[in-house]
C-alpha cells in the first residue's frame, strides 16, 4: 500500500547568497572595489519519485531557477588626451573598452567641457550600477525519509541539485563619473556573459506534509542549498553560492 510511483509540482520562493570569502579577489589588482546586494529569486518545477515503503522514498525531477542581485562598481578609466576628439558643440570626446575582470567588459565613451582641464595619467573615477540576473535548470536527486503521524507526515530530505546555467546577463545598467563635470556613457550594449556554466549543490531540509485523500497531499518544505565548490566565474566576487527556500507543492500517487 505504501509502495509506488508519485509525481509533484512545486514553487519555491528563494533567498540567495554568496559567502564571500574572498570578495574582491578578482579586482584588487585593478584598485577597483564591487559590492553585492542579492534580491529574493523564484524556483518552480516537477518531480518523480518512488516510495519504498511509508518511511523511505527517492525523487529526481527538473526544476527552473532565476537569481538575481544589485551590483555596484567602482572603478577607473586611465584617461589620455591622445584619446580625444573635439566635437562640434566644443566638448572633448574619448573612447574606452574598459575590462571589469577576466570575463566582463564594457565599452565607454567619455566626454569632457573644454573648460575643464586634465591631464593625461589622471584616473578618472566612475560608478556602475546593474542587476545581476542568473537563470537556471536544475535536476535534484532527493532521497527522503518520512514519519507518518496518521494525516500529517513529518519528513527530512538529503541530497545532490545539478545546475545547469543557460543566461547571465547584467541588466539595467547606469554609469555615472565621480568628477560632476565629466560625463560618461555606454557606448554599446551588450547583455550575454557566460553562459553554459555547471555547477552541483549540497540539499538538505525539513518539512512537513497533509493528505488531502489517498492520492493527494499537500508539503511545505524549508530547504537549504549550498554550493560544493566556488564558482569558477560569478558576477561579482567569489566564494561559495547558497539559497535558503521554503518549498510548497502538491503530490499525487499512482
Amino acid at each position: 500500500e505504501n509502495r509506488g510511483w508519485f509525481v509533484a509540482a512545486s514553487v519555491q520562493p528563494q533567498w540567495n547568497g554568496r559567502t564571500n570569502t574572498n570578495k574582491n579577489a578578482r579586482f584588487t589588482e585593478l584598485k577597483e572595489n564591487v559590492s553585492e546586494n542579492f534580491r529574493p529569486g523564484n524556483n518552480f518545477g516537477m518531480r518523480v519519485g518512488y516510495e519504498f515503503n511509508e518511511n523511505w522514498s527517492v525523487y529526481s525531477g527538473l526544476r527552473y531557477e532565476e537569481k538575481k542581485s544589485r551590483i555596484n562598481y567602482n572603478a577607473h578609466l586611465d584617461y589620455s588626451t591622445e584619446m580625444e576628439t573635439l566635437m562640434p558643440d566644443g566638448k572633448y570626446l574619448s573612447e574606452y573598452n574598459h575590462t571589469l575582470n577576466d570575463d566582463l567588459s564594457v565599452a565607454l565613451t567619455m566626454i569632457r567641457p573644454v573648460e575643464v582641464e586634465m591631464l593625461s595619467g589622471n584616473d578618472i573615477p566612475f560608478e556602475m550600477k546593474a542587476t545581476y540576473r542568473q537563470k537556471e535548470l536544475e535536476i535534484p536527486v532527493v532521497g527522503q525519509y518520512t514519519l507518518p503521524l496518521k494525516k500529517w507526515n513529518v519528513l527530512a530530505k538529503m541530497g545532490l541539485v545539478a545546475n545547469m546555467q543557460f543566461s547571465e546577463t547584467l541588466d539595467d545598467r547606469s554609469f555615472a563619473s565621480v568628477l560632476p563635470e565629466v560625463e560618461i556613457r555606454e557606448r554599446e550594449a551588450w547583455n550575454v556573459l557566460d553562459d553554459n556554466k555547471f555547477s552541483l549543490d549540497y540539499l538538505v531540509g525539513i518539512g512537513a506534509s497533509y493528505e488531502l485523500n489517498k492520492r493527494m497531499s499537500i508539503f511545505v518544505e524549508p530547504t537549504l542549498e549550498i554550493g560544493l565548490r566556488k564558482p569558477t566565474t560569478t558576477g561579482v566576487g567569489s566564494g561559495y553560492n547558497y539559497s535558503v527556500g521554503l518549498e510548497t507543492g502538491l503530490a499525487y500517487k499512482f
